[in-house]
């Protein structure tokens, strides 16, 4: 019975230390954009399509060093943020994999 108990016990931990995430493809542009955040900054153009439009990317994804004048694809994981502070992203980003790299000659 202790151990059924202890066994129980085990896979809720297990459970309840799983965060719900997505993975998504991202298109990042060569160059940043100029935007405000808490205060001006540079931001990311980013897409989550190859037909979409650039759209100012506020967060940071961890893992990526971005390098300008190369447009990249990237793989990420997307966790969602428990307490959430005001001024931040509801979501955490993760590097998974750098799907391409090219440099774009201006």
């Amino acid at each position: 019975m202790k151990t059924l108990i202890l066994s129980f016990l085990t896979i809720l931990f297990f459970v309840g230390c799983v965060s719900s995430y997505n993975t998504s493809t991202l298109y990042i542009a060569p160059y940043k954009a100029n935007c405000v955040g808490v205060a001006p900054m540079k931001c990311l153009k980013v897409k989550k399509q190859k037909d979409d439009k650039w759209q100012l990317f506020y967060s940071n994804i961890n893992g990526f060093k971005f390098e300008e004048g190369n447009q990249y694809i990237i793989k990420v994981k997307e966790e969602k943020r428990e307490n959430v502070p005001a001024d931040a992203s509801s979501i955490i980003y993760n590097l998974v994999e750098i799907i391409e790299k090219k440099t774009i000659n201006n």
